[in-house]
C-alpha cells in the first residue's frame, strides 16, 4: 500500500519528455517597478519574450517595513512566473530553472531586500530550483560577468546559454510590442 502511494506520487511529478527543457527568465527593471518573463531553450538557445507587466508593477512594496516588501516581492514574482510557466507549457516547453535577474537594487528599500528574497526563493522555490542575480545599473543585465550572484547556481550548459542570449534579452526589453502584457492588480480596498 505505502509502496502504491509512492509509485503514485512519483508518477504525478515526471514531466513528459517531448517537452523542451527551457531557462524561465524574469528581468525586473528597479527604476520602472517592472518585470519581465522570456524562455531561453535550452536546445537552440532560443529566446522567447512570454509576458510583462505595466510600469509602476511592483511600486505597492514601498512605504511597508522589511517583513512587508519581502511578502510582496515574493508574491508579485510568484506570479509572474507562474505566467511564464503557463506560456512555457503552453509552447511545448517546460522550465527547468528560473533565472531572476534584477538590474539594480529596488528603490525606497534596504539593501538587504533583495539578498533576502533571494535567499527565500532560493529555499523554497526547489522545482524547478532558482538561482538569483542582481546587476549594476538601470536596466543593464546584458553583461553576465556584471551580475552578481544572491542564490542558487547555474549548470554549464544554462550558464552558457543565458550568457549568449542576454544581450538579446536586453534588446527585446526595449520593445513593448515583443511581450504580452499582464495589467496591474487593482488595489482592494
Amino acid at each position: 500500500m505505502l509502496g502504491d502511494a509512492i509509485s503514485n506520487e512519483s508518477e504525478s511529478t515526471i514531466m513528459p519528455s517531448n517537452k523542451i527543457p527551457t531557462l524561465l527568465v524574469v528581468v525586473v527593471l528597479s527604476e520602472k517597478q517592472q518585470w519581465f518573463v522570456a524562455g531561453i531553450s535550452l536546445v537552440d538557445g532560443a529566446v522567447d519574450c512570454l509576458v510583462r507587466s505595466e510600469p509602476a508593477n511592483l511600486d505597492a512594496y514601498v512605504g511597508g517595513d522589511a517583513d512587508e516588501q519581502l511578502s510582496f516581492l515574493r508574491h508579485r514574482l510568484s506570479g509572474a512566473m507562474q505566467r511564464g510557466f503557463d506560456r512555457l507549457w503552453g509552447n511545448a516547453a517546460k522550465a527547468s530553472r528560473i533565472v531572476l535577474i534584477a538590474d539594480q537594487e529596488l528603490p525606497d528599500s534596504t539593501p538587504e531586500l533583495l539578498p533576502r528574497l533571494a535567499e527565500h526563493l532560493g529555499i523554497w522555490m526547489t522545482r524547478p530550483p532558482i538561482v538569483f542575480f542582481q546587476g549594476k545599473g538601470s536596466e543593464r543585465i546584458e553583461c553576465f560577468s556584471e551580475l552578481q550572484l544572491l542564490a542558487g547556481q547555474l549548470e554549464a550548459t544554462e550558464q552558457t546559454y543565458l550568457e549568449k542570449q542576454l544581450p538579446t534579452l536586453q534588446q527585446k526589453l526595449a520593445d513593448p510590442t515583443a511581450w504580452e502584457v499582464i495589467a496591474k492588480p487593482r488595489d482592494s480596498s
